[in-house]
């Protein structure tokens, strides 16, 4: 797994370049392809690109489900991202504290946002008639909870199409909450079984 991990983290960051030369190309083209009237080398240069291009996003892809799925990729890839290092007791320690309270920040952050995401709250001008016993305003408070996005673009001819999270703000906040909460106690509770043998 660590020398995938290696080649597979090697090619993301010394193929990027290459994939942003590719995407500011795109920008300045008008059409999704090489010019009609380009050079056989023009064209070839613009096939190798699409095709790392590709490989790139499906590497990308992989990339973060090891992320979100290997505790081992996970350790690597984001302690290289926080600069973080558990080479002694003492930094172990100091990791930990952070982890906790880095946890606790982020859980009480979360339980905010979905608070936010499902209380509606609405001040109406009421106009002449519908006032009541002189009051020109009103406040509605509701709260709703929709947890997937309803479908807007219903072409019959579309197959697959993919472009966005098919969840509302709701459901992806309460996805990452549960997602915490169950990560947390999962590795709480492997680290105790494994103090305990």
């Amino acid at each position: 797994m660590n020398k995938f991990y290696n080649a597979l983290h090697n090619y993301l960051v010394y193929a990027s370049p290459f994939v942003l030369a590719e995407v500011i190309w795109c920008y300045f083209q008008t059409s999704g392809s090489a010019p009609p009237d380009a050079t056989l080398a023009i064209k070839g240069l613009w096939e190798i690109l699409s095709w790392n291009l590709m490989l790139w996003f499906t590497g990308l892809a992989i990339f973060f489900c090891l992320i979100a799925f290997s505790t081992t990729v996970r350790k690597k890839a984001l302690f290289k991202i926080a600069a973080l290092k558990d080479s002694d007791e003492r930094e172990e320690y100091i990791t930990g504290k952070a982890s906790s309270s880095s946890y606790i920040s982020t859980l009480g952050v979360l339980i905010f946002l979905l608070f936010l995401s499902i209380v509606h709250v609405e001040i109406n001008r009421l106009s002449p008639g519908q006032s009541i016993e002189g009051h020109t305003k009103e406040v509605k408070i509701g709260a709703g909870i929709n947890i997937f996005e309803t479908e807007k673009d219903k072409n019959p001819e579309k197959i697959v199409a993919f472009n966005d999270i098919p969840l509302t703000k709701t459901g992806l906040i309460m996805l990452i909450l549960v997602w915490q909460l169950a990560s947390f106690n999962w590795n709480a509770r492997k680290e105790i079984k494994k103090d305990q043998s």
